[in-house]
């Protein structure tokens, strides 16, 4: 109601100023738009209002739900991790509509006050869809899921029961938290914004292949991944005796989701590099590079085990040369990244 009002407000002093001929209302035309404008800052560090009632609103949502689910781990354990995950989907709910009407909300308000008036107004771009859920759920359904389930089976801190709990893969707690949501942000960019449906019915048939081969892949190396991480001598936060846990299985299913849209962004790379697709071609090759960055933090998981199963006393070099297979998709990643980079280069004439 108080977005709403301010629009009506600023249509009255437009249509008064109209009869009047004159520039004299400029509170919600001009005013307000100044002090809420995307620029941070005025002057002398003076930071704007709206930005520091987000940053508090968007703190208390989140210490509030942390705190439900921190009491719900103390009192209730039973119910700990189906509490944590209605708190983590309305939460997320909660986010999104406060981004929501402050971004498209406030667009369909403005315009639908505007035609009510009789005045026209152009410009909007509310029917544009945002790939924020993306990352959104790429960070609830992946790092925060796991860390629920984790806590549960007492996998989760450096001095759990498991040699391998999840604090101890930084590929998970660094990689899905920073990276992949930031990967998952861009390729979201790419499904939503960067080709859109008249794209995707131009290319109907190699977007259906492109999107078959990519479940396929996904499948097959997750499932093989994930049968000798069972199949190994050590206990992790996914597998306990050699048997997936509930956090394997979920990982499981969030990996297979999260590589389809990893294999599709480098077959869909390759594919707009081939047709000369500029603009496409760069936005999927940026995104591929950060990825790179996502699959070089295996070098840590590697010095982490270094640090702590180098029973034979190998010299860094020799276990890292030793431990080669962990370094499988980063190797792939990079050597994806070249043949890129060199089609890129005869292809489009163009490195940017």
């Amino acid at each position: 109601m108080i977005y709403i009002n301010g629009t009506r407000i600023k249509v009255i002093e437009k249509l008064l100023n109209k009869e009047t001929n004159s520039d004299y209302l400029i509170f919600e035309e001009k005013i307000i738009p100044f002090f809420h404008s995307p620029k941070l800052f005025h002057v002398n560090g003076f930071l704007k209002p709206p930005y520091l009632v987000l940053f508090w609103m968007v703190s208390i949502i989140l210490i509030y739900s942390f705190l439900l689910c921190c009491l719900c781990f103390l009192i209730a354990n039973t119910f700990f991790v189906s509490f944590s995950l209605f708190i983590f989907f309305f939460t997320t709910i909660t986010l999104y509509q406060f981004y929501s009407i402050n971004t498209v909300g406030v667009d369909l308000i403005t315009k639908q006050n505007y035609k009510f008036a009789g005045l026209t107004q152009k410009g909007y771009s509310f029917a544009k869809k945002s790939p924020i859920l993306f990352p959104i759920l790429t960070i609830m359904f992946g790092i925060l899921s796991f860390a629920l389930l984790t806590l549960k089976d007492n996998s989760f801190f450096l001095n759990s029961d498991v040699a391998f709990p999840l604090l101890s893969l930084p590929t998970i707690y660094i990689g899905d938290l920073i990276f992949l949501p930031i990967i998952m942000y861009r390729i979201g960019k790419i499904f939503l914004q960067k080709f859109g449906f008249k794209y995707i019915k131009n290319h109907k048939v190699p977007i259906i292949i492109i999107s078959l081969l990519s479940i396929a892949i996904g499948i097959f190396i997750n499932l093989y991944t994930h049968k000798i991480w069972c199949l190994d001598k050590y206990d992790g936060f996914m597998d306990k005796g050699g048997v997936l846990t509930t956090a394997g299985w979920w990982h499981l299913v969030f990996s297979i989701v999260i590589m389809f849209f990893i294999v599709w962004l480098l077959i869909m790379n390759f594919y707009c590099t081939i047709k000369k697709f500029k603009k496409e071609s760069n936005y999927c090759f940026n995104t591929w590079v950060i990825f790179v960055g996502f699959t070089a933090l295996s070098i840590f998981d590697v010095l982490f085990r270094y640090h702590n199963f180098n029973s034979l006393n190998y010299s860094l070099s020799k276990y890292i040369c030793a431990e080669w297979s962990s370094f499988l998709t980063f190797y792939l990643s990079v050597l994806s990244l070249i043949i890129l980079f060199i089609i890129k280069k005869i292809r489009l004439k163009t490195l940017k």
